[in-house]
């Protein structure tokens, strides 16, 4: 195991490479959110409302907040339908948004983590992280990220490409967070996910089982 990031990025430069990340995100969705069902989309929408605002797992969120953010960035989405995916100015050159290998090359020394590729449904899908650690097992490299810096609709916990996989701890925090919320609003005390929780440790508003839980399932991800 290593941690990685013994680098340096200017703060402009690093933001630059934010911004173009996150736009080819939103390009994304603007062509691909449509795809989900009615339900995953707006669990989807809720989850990333909560991501973009910052907003703590803990605390409620109002329907007279979310629902005008998710008509903001349906109109906005809009304007992006027929967008070109931007390249991504890293190492002195404009590099194509797919050539993730690439990217990585100038942004793994410095901390950073990025992926690009097609996922379920041909949909592109891209994200820029905070690179947490990176591990070398038989003839694979394994990428885990922490803070997410830029992200689209779909989110995926865990990719592969090649012999790299990533792996997206913020995403897999997020997603073990929205099935524990989903479970309560069904009210089943006695089935497996609730067993699953309690094998953890789980009670209400407990971080530390939160976290166990995202390092055990990390590992899950990367099997």
């Amino acid at each position: 195991m290593a941690v990685v990031g013994s680098g340096f990025l200017k703060t402009s430069d690093r933001e630059a490479v934010r911004q173009a990340v996150q736009r080819n995100c939103d390009i994304a969705d603007a062509r691909y959110a449509g795809n989900f069902t009615l339900c995953t989309y707006l669990l989807k929408m809720r989850e990333l409302y909560r991501w973009e605002s910052r907003q703590p797992f803990g605390l409620c969120l109002l329907s007279d907040e979310v629902g005008p953010w998710v008509e903001r960035r349906e109109r906005y989405w809009d304007t992006l339908e027929n967008a070109d995916f931007e390249c991504l100015p890293v190492g002195g050159a404009c590099n194509d948004p797919f050539e993730a290998a690439t990217v990585n090359r100038h942004l793994l020394p410095r901390g950073l983590v990025y992926s690009a590729g097609y996922g379920r449904g041909g949909r592109p899908t891209f994200f820029l992280g905070v690179l947490e650690r990176c591990e070398d097992f038989d003839d694979y490299t394994i990428l885990i990220s922490g803070e997410e810096l830029a992200r689209d609709l779909a989110a995926a916990p865990a990719m592969s490409q090649g012999n790299t996989i990533f792996v997206r701890r913020d995403s897999i925090r997020r997603m073990l967070f929205e099935t524990m919320e989903a479970w309560h609003w069904r009210d089943s005390p006695q089935d497996a996910l609730a067993r699953a929780l309690d094998a953890y440790g789980w009670r209400d508003g407990d971080e530390g089982a939160l976290e166990r839980m995202t390092d055990g399932e990390i590992e899950a991800a990367v099997w």
